[in-house]
């Protein structure tokens, strides 16, 4: 690792493991004190982070640092705070139509200048793990790993993505 990026992420202490196994991991900035997520891409859509940090998008985490480095982005994102819809479903059961509706109209929110962008953006792996109801009621939608930036003349994705039960089968490689 070149001297610059450890000196960049150096200011970020990790204080606790999120997910070892996706290099996900809770951050404490050493200057100010905030909470982060840091995470080490080695798959990623460096437009739609540069997007998503130079854009605030409601209902997204703000992105605070990229650092690239050879073939590795190092983002630093805004820590989430709440519960994700899957949580909350196995708590509480289905949802009513009402809050079912009300969720999908804020998501579609969320998605929205995404898709508006040119060329639009897809997050690709929407799942209610990926949905952060916070503790003051706002739905955040994270994990923009898989995201990427649609390109109509290619046929199909060089690299497959997704959670099997979510991710469209041309995603998920068709099983």
């Amino acid at each position: 690792m070149e001297l610059q990026t450890r000196l960049r992420l150096s200011f970020y202490k990790e204080i606790a493991e999120i997910d070892t196994a996706h290099n996900i991991r809770l951050v404490q900035h050493t200057v100010t004190g905030k909470i982060f997520v840091k995470k080490a891409l080695s798959i990623y859509d460096l437009q739609v982070f540069r997007y998503l940090m130079t854009q605030k998008i409601p209902g997204t985490p703000k992105i605070e640092e990229l650092i690239e480095e050879n073939t590795t982005l190092y983002v630093i994102e805004e820590y989430i705070s709440g519960n994700s819809l899957e949580e909350i479903l196995a708590k509480e059961g289905t949802f009513s139509e009402e809050k079912t509706a009300d969720y999908i109209l804020r998501i579609c929110r969320i998605l929205q200048p995404l898709h508006q962008q040119h060329p639009p953006m897809i997050h690709r792996d929407l799942k209610p793990s990926n949905l952060i109801l916070t503790y003051d009621g706002r739905l955040i939608l994270v994990d923009f790993n898989s995201a990427k930036t649609y390109h109509p003349e290619r046929s199909q994705d060089t690299v497959l993505f997704g959670t099997a039960g979510y991710a469209a089968p041309e995603q998920y490689g068709f099983s």
